[in-house]
This record gives structure tokens, sequence and C-alpha cells, in this order.
């Protein structure tokens, strides 16, 4: 289980989204490596994924389960 909390930090603290920790945590790892070498997609994706990181950890909470 993700906790939507510890995403949203790795989302503040990888340059608000732009080295895509967040996408890692969440095994993302394709995306993550795309926001790692764009810079989050010139930092558009960073701030679309600010907006639908709470949705992106229950989906994954769900498919864990």
């Amino acid at each position: 289980m993700k906790n939507k909390g510890v995403a949203y930090v790795l989302w503040l603290f990888g340059g608000f989204g732009s080295l895509g920790f967040h996408r890692f945590y969440l095994r993302r790892y394709g995306t993550g490596i795309i926001w790692v070498l764009t810079g989050g997609v010139c930092g558009i994706g960073s701030i679309v994924d600010l907006f639908i990181l709470a949705g992106m950890v229950e989906k994954y909470n769900i498919n864990v389960e």
C-alpha cells in the first residue's frame, strides 16, 4: 500500500514533480524516466500530476489488493 502523503512529499522534493520521484514510488518506471529526461515534460506534466496524484495512488493501491 502506498501513501498519498509520501507521494506528494516526493512530488514536492523532486523539483515540484519535474524529477518524477513520485512516479518511481508508484512503480511507473517508464514515465518516471521520461519525467527525469524531460523535466516533467517541460513542467506541464508535473503540474498535471499535482492534481491527479491522489487518483494515481488510489489506483495503485486497488491494483495491489
